[in-house]
């Protein structure tokens, strides 16, 4: 959802862009995720590029301590000699991370296996 491309499509409001909800939040719009490229199919150049934008984001929006936690987590990932090897599984990791931070904000353990 952070790529330049993802941004460039939300700026100049290309396709439908929205989506009404139905269910238990009818009559609500979100952003259409088909719009946008899977996460799951993100290179690491694309990914990195995400992350990155990710950082920057966080960097405007939320306090240091929880900014620089996520800072140490790229860290990590770029300081990590198999990383190619193992990108599927940090992509998968970080984009649960992404989606657990926006349900409940939280301070990252970049320490924690878990």
């Amino acid at each position: 959802m952070f790529t330049s491309q993802s941004f460039n499509i939300i700026h100049d409001n290309i396709g439908d862009l929205y989506t009404k909800k139905t269910g238990l939040s009818a009559g609500k719009y979100v952003l259409n995720s088909d719009m946008f490229l899977n996460e799951d199919l993100f290179t690491e150049q694309t990914f990195f590029q995400a992350y990155r934008n990710w950082l920057r984001l966080l960097d405007d929006v939320l306090e240091p301590d929880v900014t620089s936690v996520w800072h140490k987590n790229y860290d990590h990932m770029i300081n990590n000699a198999s990383f190619s090897s193992s990108f599927p599984p940090w992509r998968s990791r970080n984009r649960h991370l992404h989606t657990s931070f926006f349900n409940a904000h939280f301070v990252l353990d970049v320490e924690s296996r878990a």
